[in-house]
């Protein structure tokens, strides 16, 4: 009987030496990451207004929208959000398939578009039934957000004449926000005043 009993002692033993071992590492793992000594959080600016306007981006292959007031840091993600203004089913007959590319540009004193700061092309494919929320990752791309910039799309296959989807778009706010369009790369920008924002959120993370 002593003898199973000192044989139970030692199982318990090594069990409880394999549960302590198995803390440690864990402890050490937390402890690699406190050594690295970087806080990260997230802002989120969203863009929002009283009432919303349908924009199809007829007769244009670019809209951006200029963005302020965000803290610095990398940007994370940006949320668009399609076919939600207006009736839907009275239009998505004409919806197809479509290529965005997304575009960022720094901003210049005078809030015209300067550099683009997204070279790296990224591609949205969007489908025609898709409704609410169109959400891109900029996380990959380790884009630094300057203090004020331009964020929004652009029609990959070129301007239509044609409605082949809407963005929701700010009605109202004109005084606070600035949204730009243009034909072409080789077109001017022009003020969008049916729009006054892309209704959007956009976040940052930022490091400590």
């Amino acid at each position: 009987m002593k003898t199973l009993f000192l044989f139970f002692l030692m199982v318990c033993n090594i069990a409880f030496a394999q549960v302590t071992d198995m803390e440690k590492d864990t402890i050490q793992m937390e402890e690699l990451i406190l050594k690295n000594n970087r806080r990260t959080s997230k802002k989120t600016l969203k863009l929002r207004g009283q009432c919303y306007y349908p924009e199809d981006m007829r007769g244009a292959e670019e809209i951006i929208t200029l963005i302020e007031k965000l803290p610095e840091g990398y940007l994370e993600s940006v949320t668009f959000y399609v076919n939600e203004a207006g009736s839907y089913n009275e239009n998505s007959q004409s919806f197809k398939d479509t290529q965005l590319e997304l575009v960022v540009y720094k901003a210049n004193a005078d809030n015209t578009p300067g550099e683009r700061i997204a070279h790296e092309k990224l591609i949205i494919n969007l489908d025609r039934k898709k409704k609410g929320k169109l959400t891109i990752s900029l996380f990959e791309l380790n884009l630094q957000n300057p203090e004020r910039f331009f964020i929004g799309l652009k029609k990959v296959n070129g301007r239509s004449l044609k409605k082949e989807f809407l963005l929701d778009c700010l009605c109202n706010g004109l005084d606070k926000y600035i949204t730009l369009t243009r034909n072409d790369s080789l077109s001017g920008w022009e003020r969008r005043w049916e729009c006054a924002a892309l209704k959007a959120d956009v976040s940052v993370v930022i490091t400590k």
